[in-house]
């Protein structure tokens, strides 16, 4: 369990070969959508048990991506 609130757009800037990101059980209200435009091998996003409203983020260029997880958010929009 982690109390991350607000994660800066410039976080994953150049982790060109990260492929997971885990930010499961935090306090994230909002992902900025160039969060993860630099993580081109990027293959899977939990983002489960947060406080998440929205998500509106640019996964385009993963041409890998599988795996997205927003279970127990207050998603409203996607």
């Amino acid at each position: 369990f982690n109390l991350l609130s607000k994660i800066d757009v410039n976080l994953f800037k150049n982790l060109k070969k990260v492929t997971l990101i885990d930010l499961n059980y935090n306090n994230l209200f909002k992902i900025e959508y160039n969060l993860f435009s630099d993580m081109i091998d990027l293959k899977e996003i939990y983002l489960n048990f947060n406080n998440l409203e929205t998500f509106n983020v640019n996964l385009s260029l993963m041409q890998n991506f599988k795996v997205l997880k927003l279970i127990g958010n207050n998603l409203k929009s996607i």
